[in-house]
């Protein structure tokens, strides 16, 4: 999901976390909502007539400043996320001019880019064991579309990571099979449930050229960000490592399994 699909996403599912400010061609402040009031710490009444930039003067010499003085100028709408220096808060600002003065809109998005920031550092670490081990590591999505594939996957199976992404799991996976594993992420997906040992298991997969590879695959779960490379929607998404053969297994690094 983008930043501004998760953004308007915040927008209709909790408004009231969203905090307006109208101010007029003086920079008064004349209407706020209760969310303006509870970031600005003062009571409606007390905040009417006074100016923006004494009440929020973080906003002084912030890339919003321009911003803002360009819609009260004419232009017709300015939306952005920016850092305030003041508190060390992200912002996201939408203004538009109106007939007294203009109209915005703020919200606190510092959560969320914590957020994002922890699931790119999540990301660079999974792709980095991922990229540096000799098993074939493949994450899907709820769908069982995959989503991402290591380059140890085309020894295995015949095809580069580049022709597996985007292709159903079902692809690797022997047509007697489809059903059950259709079922089993299902009832993961739902319940949690695992229906198989997750620390380990043999079956076959299937090569590009149709003959079945004996295999030892052990499951996890990624942050679908890692697994994507995109902003995550909440959850995890399955993954799995696979080596060829399906005999005794050991551990491998990071709690993988080889043979």
């Amino acid at each position: 999901m983008s930043e501004e699909m998760e953004s308007e996403r915040e927008r209709v599912l909790d408004p009231e976390s969203e905090a307006f400010i109208a101010v007029d061609d003086e920079w008064c402040l004349a209407r706020t909502n209760d969310a303006a009031v509870r970031l600005l710490g003062d009571p409606a009444a007390e905040l009417a007539g006074r100016s923006l930039w004494a009440t929020m003067p973080a906003l002084e010499g912030s890339r919003f400043e321009e911003a803002l003085r360009n819609v009260m100028e004419g232009d017709e709408v300015f939306s952005e996320t920016a850092r305030l220096a003041e508190d060390d808060a992200w912002f996201e600002l939408r203004a538009y001019p109106d007939d007294e003065g203009l109209s915005m809109y703020l919200r606190d998005v510092t959560e969320r880019k914590r957020r994002r920031q922890e699931l790119k550092a999540t990301r660079a670490r999974f792709r980095a064991l991922a990229g540096n081990t000799e098993q074939a590591v493949v994450t899907i999505d709820d769908d069982s579309v995959v989503r991402y594939a290591n380059e140890a996957v085309e020894e295995l199976f015949g095809y580069s990571s580049e022709e597996l992404v985007g292709r159903s799991l079902l692809t690797v996976i022997p047509e007697r099979f489809g059903d059950a594993h259709e079922a089993a992420l299902e009832e993961y997906l739902e319940t949690g449930e695992r229906g198989l040992d997750w620390s380990w298991i043999g079956m076959p997969g299937r090569h590009a050229d149709g003959h079945e590879v004996p295999l030892g695959i052990t499951f996890g779960e990624a942050e679908s960000a890692a697994s994507t490379g995109s902003p995550p929607s909440s959850g995890t998404s399955p993954s799995a490592s696979a080596a060829s053969g399906a005999g005794r297994r050991r551990s491998g690094p990071c709690g993988t399994s080889t043979t």
